[in-house]
C-alpha cells in the first residue's frame, strides 16, 4: 500500500504528465522496471524480494536527480 501512496503522491506533487515523463525516460528504464517488478512481487506474496527490488529501483531512479541538481546550480 505504501508503494501506491508513493506513486500517487508523486503524481499529485509534480503532476501526472511530469510523473509519466520521469518514469518513461530512457535513462530511467532500469529503475522503473525494477520498481515495477518489485511492486508486482510484493502484490503476489513475496514481500522480502519485492522490497529489495523496489529499493534498488528507487535508488537507481532517484540517483539521477543529484546529478541534475549539481548541473543546475553551477555558475
Amino acid at each position: 500500500m505504501d508503494n501506491i501512496l508513493f506513486l500517487s503522491g508523486l503524481g499529485l506533487t509534480i503532476g501526472l504528465k511530469s510523473t509519466l515523463q520521469f518514469f518513461t525516460k530512457p535513462k530511467n528504464y532500469k529503475g522503473t522496471i525494477s520498481f515495477g517488478a518489485g511492486l508486482l512481487l510484493v502484490l503476489i506474496g513475496w514481500p522480502f524480494f519485492g522490497m529489495l527490488l523496489e529499493a534498488y529501483g528507487f535508488i537507481v531512479l532517484f540517483s539521477t536527480l543529484e546529478a541534475i541538481e549539481e548541473k543546475e546550480f553551477q555558475c
